[in-house]
């Protein structure tokens, strides 16, 4: 069913790209303009999500009312592999649309509905998120250090560039931004890994090898006992146990 309820309409079109999962409503498209894949094409050739590269062309259809909507384009992607697919030149590639759901609840009834937008999944490339860029190298990158979070997404950005003289820092940022403690789940990730890595040589290494990674997993294993007791006392963090005050 095609939604013709205008107040509805405004109310999808006005949806950000997370709550439609990166499937713009409409997309101001120019030829040669830089532009972002957000499907999974051909993952041998590297047209994946996150895909950087050029628009080159443009096929739409017109409805009834005269709206254009995109039927499909065409991106060269230089960071491809030279795939010559045919009638198109090497690294371009045709960017077909898909069906994604959006799922809505009314917040007093808590009736759910599901709407489909049928999209060609692609958006304007003239800025990335960290999470994109992750895996991509460039000669030259524009980053802004001072509105990321945590420690994972400084070093993904400033990682990206291939050297120091194509990176540009946006704007002062605070030192702590580069500086801070790694986030809770990466230490616990960390720790998972290290774990592995302990019971690994305890079941194959050396005599020697085992001695030492059974001290160290006794050693990681004091450490979280000494921490919950600190957490169920109240001094996480280097909090003091809060003490209630007794009155008389």
């Amino acid at each position: 069913m095609v939604i013709t309820d205008a107040s509805l309409i405004e109310s999808l079109e006005s949806q950000h790209s997370g709550q439609t999962k990166h499937r713009l409503r409409r997309m101001p498209l120019v030829m040669g303009m830089p532009v972002s894949v957000n499907q999974n094409f051909d993952v041998n050739a590297g047209v994946v999500n996150g895909s950087t590269g050029y628009l080159r062309a443009v096929r739409y259809s017109s409805d009834d009312e005269g709206h254009r909507c995109l039927d499909s384009c065409v991106v060269e992607i230089l960071m491809s592999d030279a795939v010559e697919m045919p009638h198109l030149p090497e690294h371009h590639f045709p960017i077909l649309p898909d069906i994604t759901e959006m799922r809505f609840e009314h917040n007093a009834s808590h009736k759910r509905c599901v709407i489909k937008r049928k999209q060609v999944p692609m958006e304007p490339g003239f800025a990335i998120t960290a999470h994109k860029a992750q895996g991509q190298t460039m000669e030259k990158v524009v980053i802004d250090l001072a509105g990321c979070s945590g420690t994972e997404q400084p070093y993904m950005m400033v990682s990206r560039s291939t050297s120091i003289d194509g990176l540009i820092i946006l704007r002062d940022f605070k030192f702590g931004k580069i500086t801070k403690r790694h986030s809770k789940d990466l230490r616990k990730e960390f720790a998972r890994l290290e774990t592995l890595r302990l019971q690994t040589v305890l079941k194959y290494g050396t005599d020697k090898e085992k001695f030492e990674a059974e001290q160290l997993l006794r050693g990681m294993q004091d450490k979280r006992v000494t921490r919950k007791r600190k957490t169920s006392n109240g001094e996480d963090n280097g909090e003091p146990k809060k003490r209630r005050l007794s009155v008389t």
